[in-house]
Parts: structure tokens; sequence; C-alpha cells
């Protein structure tokens, strides 16, 4: 950490006085519709939004746990997720814990091998290892029974989380998750798992993402530690809060606004050389990372530790302290990147072959596919086929799947109601995962697709795509003032995405393939008064296949698109990325 602490006060030349009219409209689209609603959103006030971390339920408690380890020097060992939330948690920790005088280890289970969450078999091996503690981080609220296992053993367990509760909690010294609902008066029950019928939220925001919760630690051990960690150095862990946040795809509202605001500033002045060489290997300028290169960039090449090696690989690059060290990791993370987007290409391209047209759920299965990319391939052919999506890895006697929707077809109640057929299942609506007997596959496809058609639900496709931010019906207000003011509202992500324009009745005029593999389409389009707008879609030759009209027939048709800068040797032009082309009008 450096010296000084980032300011939390507001600069005011990101304050201007007044917005373009564009831009107020597409906040007060976005429900801001007062000049201090806009201030509060578009310049956050860091002080406003850093609750009380002692708000959290069981942080009290953890706080105490932890004070008593280090009178103890007792070993604190972070267990963590393999994700990047889980492994930024960890890095956060391993920053932060030592400088209050713990001694700490960290432990990330192998996807394959172990998979998500405690094992008991992991601690066992942490107890006979000499841990007193174990300090999970993104992980942990619902596992009972390895809890209740570590306490048999005499090992104490502290669960940080920010996943949603059951109606009970485990049996740890604490338990630190904004989603948990508590009594108004736990102290006055001796069985503080137990949640009573008489509930209410005590921690003001409730989607912090892991790294959010375990920076809300540091930040609750740095007052009961007065004496270890200066009043606001806890910010330049921000930097780690940020990547995190975003690619948890957690909502960017309200405290996480301003923890990615203000992280984004961290990042990029930090001093840690993972982060500066993961950026340098990524071909981005440290000074001009956005949420968008972490959602992009950053955020994949830490992910596939975790997918195709160990997540250690990421959380060594995240806490590394030497440069050469740091560019080695890096550079070995972008390797496993590029080989993870070449193994998704192959089992994609297999996929969609296996897609039938007659049926409501996309379902393919393969022989060995890389259960650490499945999960990206099914979003991939959700979004080509615009149903929803299960993608099976079949591997001896179980196949296992990702799967994918929208609308109002839900993963998981389509996992409960097939659940007799499952070996296990679980999710949200969005997105689940479910273990199923090869013997037994063909039964259950048929058995989601039968009830999908139970469902009586219409056309769904059209709740794919977000409604615009803005219809226009020329392209005279595309300008690079535009998109430069634009800017002002990042940082992007789920609640507060990068703001679409539709453009209606547009003249296709040109539509050229690029790419070594002419995977890539460019559009020419242009308006009414003759105005040209170039769009791209990276990886979409085979998803947009509009053709151009000529002079005597005209093609037109509605573009969705987000917008970007070309600059070109010293020109600079608008750009937009192409999401959505058909000659149908677009709702």
């Amino acid at each position: 950490m450096a010296s000084k602490a980032p300011s939390a006060d507001q600069p005011a030349e990101r304050k201007p006085a007044n917005l373009p009219p564009i831009i107020r409209k597409l906040l007060a689209a976005r429900g801001y519709q007062t000049a201090s609603a806009r201030r509060a959103f578009l310049w956050p006030d860091y002080r406003a939004t850093d609750y009380d971390p002692f708000l959290l339920p069981g942080m009290k408690q953890a706080v105490k746990r932890l004070e008593q380890a280090r009178a103890k020097q007792q070993k604190v060992t972070i267990y963590c997720d393999y994700d990047v939330d889980g492994t930024a948690s960890a890095a956060i920790l391993l920053d932060a814990l030592p400088r209050f005088g713990l001694t700490v280890d960290y432990y990330v289970p192998d996807r394959f091998k172990e998979g998500y969450g405690l094992n008991k078999e992991a601690i066992k091996h942490l107890h006979d290892a000499g841990t007193d503690l174990v300090l999970t981080v993104d992980n942990g609220i619902v596992s009972f029974d390895e809890v209740d296992y570590a306490n048999q053993l005499g090992l104490d367990m502290i669960i940080t989380d920010h996943h949603s509760p059951r109606d009970t909690l485990p049996r740890a010294v604490a338990v630190v998750d904004p989603k948990v609902t508590w009594c108004d008066q736990p102290e006055a029950y001796d069985e503080h798992f137990c949640l009573r019928d008489r509930r209410r939220r005590l921690y003001p925001f409730l989607d912090l993402c892991g790294a959010g919760v375990a920076f809300k630690l540091v930040e609750a051990l740095g007052r009961a530690f007065t004496d270890d960690l200066p009043t606001g150095q806890e910010k330049w862990l921000l930097d780690l809060v940020a990547i995190a946040t975003v690619s948890d795809i957690v909502t960017l509202a309200d405290e996480n606004r301003a923890l990615v605001y203000w992280g984004l500033k961290v990042l990029q002045k930090t001093r840690r050389p993972g982060i500066k060489a993961l950026v340098a290997v990524a071909g981005l300028d440290l000074t001009e990372v956005d949420s968008q290169a972490i959602g992009y960039m950053l955020g994949p090449r830490l992910n596939v530790a975790g997918r195709l090696a160990s997540a250690r690989l990421a959380i060594e690059l995240l806490t590394a302290t030497d440069n050469e060290r740091a560019l080695q990791l890096a550079t070995e993370l972008d390797r496993l990147n590029r080989q993870r987007k070449t193994i998704q290409q192959t089992i994609c391209a297999q996929a969609l072959e296996q897609v039938k047209a007659d049926q409501p759920v996309a379902i393919a299965v393969g022989d060995g596919w890389h259960e650490g990319v499945i999960g990206i391939v099914a979003s991939k052919v959700e979004e080509a086929v615009l149903k929803p999506t299960f993608i099976f890895s079949r591997h001896d006697e179980l196949a296992k799947a990702s799967g994918r929707s929208f609308g109002q077809f839900s993963i998981a109640t389509a996992i409960e109601a097939t659940s007799s057929l499952l070996i296990k299942g679980g999710g949200h609506a969005a997105a689940g995962g479910v273990t199923v007997r090869a013997s037994r596959l063909d039964q259950w496809c048929q058995a989601v697709n039968q009830y999908y058609r139970s469902l009586g639900l219409g056309d769904q496709q059209k709740y794919f795509y977000s409604p615009p931010d803005l219809i226009l019906d020329d392209f005279s207000e595309l300008t690079p003032d535009l998109v430069e003011a634009l800017a002002v509202l990042e940082p992007y992500g789920q609640g507060n995405p990068v703001p679409t324009f539709l453009l209606r009745h547009v003249t296709v005029v040109e539509r050229r393939l690029m790419g070594s593999e002419r995977q890539h389409v460019k559009y020419t389009f242009t308006d009414a008064q003759g105005r040209c707008l170039r769009a791209i879609a990276f990886d979409g030759a085979s998803k947009f296949d509009l053709m151009p009209g000529d002079e005597t027939e005209p093609v037109y048709a509605d573009a969705l698109v987000e917008l970007s800068l070309n600059e070109w040797r010293g020109n600079v032009s608008v750009e937009g990325r192409l999401i959505r082309l058909t000659s149908e009008d677009i709702d």
C-alpha cells in the first residue's frame, strides 16, 4: 500500500454545470430525474455510501474471534472460491490481515476435483496442517454439514459470503453476509444461527460481492486494531474490490457504484506488480482502464486460472511483489486465456450443430467437453439461438451441464420440476447447473422440453434484449462529442449497462467480413439524409447475415448499437458495436 490514501473528495472538474440534453434524457429514463439524483449517481460520494461495517450481521463476532487469533498467534486460513471474486477476496485479506498481526495462509479448492465451496476433505487437511481458524470468502453460507464437521474437529469457522442464505445459518463462530436477515435482538437468543420470524435487514445495501464483504471486514478490523492500519489506508485495496465487483456482475448502484468508481481511480495508479503486468499483457494503458476493460479483458484472464489450471495462479499474481514473477504469471494467464478461447470456439461450433429447431430448449451434449468452459458456451449458444440452453459434458456414466435462460423461463424452477431425474442441480432464474446419469440424459432432455411447453409461454425472444436507451430516426446526434459525454456514466455494469441506441429505418449499404477466419462482420448504414455510420460485430459473421441492397432495391433495417470512437490516422469518427439487426421493426 502507498503511504497516502486516495482522497474521497469529488474532483470539481468532473462535475460540469450542464450536462448535454441527450445525457439528461438518458439519465431520466434510468430513473435519475432530478439534478441531485444525477449528481449522486454520476459523482458518488464515497463517504455517503461507506456504511458502518459493524451493521453487517456477524461482523462483531468475526472481529472478536480474529482478535483472539492475533492474541494467541493462531493460524488463519482463508478459504476462497476459484472465480475472480473469490481470488480477489483472498488477495484483499492476504494483503490486509498480516498488517493486523495475523498469521495467514489460503486454500482454494480445485474446480474439477472438489467443486465449489467447502468440503470435508479440505477441512480435514487444513485441520491436520495446523489451521486454527478458517475464514471463508465468497462461499460457505449454505455449508451446514461442512461447518458441523469442522466443529467436531475443533476447528473454528468464520463465514463471509454474499450469496443468499437459507432459513437457518451454519453453526459457525460468525456468519457475515449482507443478505442475512436477523432478528431485532440477536443477543437475546442463545442459538444465533437460528433465524426468527421477526426479521429485518441490518445492512443498508444487500448486493455487495464477496470482495466487497472482505473489504468491509478489513474496515471493521481497522476500527478495532487502530494502531495497525492508519485510517483511510484500506482504500488502497479498492483496485481489487473494483475488479471483483465488475467481474461478479453484481448491481452497480449505491455502495457498489462508489466502490468501483473510486476503485478505478486506485487501479489506474496501482502499485501492484500483478495488476500492472496483467494490464500490460492485455495490451491496455493502465491510466485508461475502465469497467469494460475489467469485464472483457482483465476479468477473463483472471477467471481462466480456475477454468483451465489452478486459481492459485490468479491469487499469486494479485499478491505478487516481484515484477519479473508477476510478468511470468500474467503471461501464463494470457496464454491460458487464448487456449480457453480456442476450446470454447470449438465446443460452441459443435454445440450449435446439435440444436434442434423444433425444441424450445437448446441442448447439446459432448463427450469430454471441458467443464471449465461449458458455462461460457451455454451463454454463447443462448445468444445465438435465443433459447434457454443447457450444455452437457459427458464423462463415463455422468453428464454435467451449465444452463442459461432469460425471460419467463427459470432455470431454477426447470431444475426443480425435473429433479427426480437428476443426481443434483441448482441455480437461479438465469443460470444453473445439473448432474445426471448418462443413462437418463435423453429422458431428462425430453422432460425439460416438455416442462417448457407446459408453461404455455408466449414469445420469449423479445425478453433477451433490454429496451434501447434512446431511439433515433437519423444520425445527426451521433457525434464524437456525444460519445465522449457518455463516459460520465462510467462505471458500467449490472444495473448500469452501456447505453444502447436504436437506429430506425437505416439503409444497409455494405456488409464486409473481417478477421483471419472471416469471423467478424462490419456493416455500413446510412440515414435518410445520407449520413454514414459503420458498425462492427465481433464474432458476429454467422449471426448477422442481412445482405445490403442496391440503388434500385435498397434494404432497410432497424439497428441496435452501442457507440464508441474510432481513431485512424488522426481522424476520429463514431462507430457502432452491433447488437441487433433486423429488417423488421424492433419494439
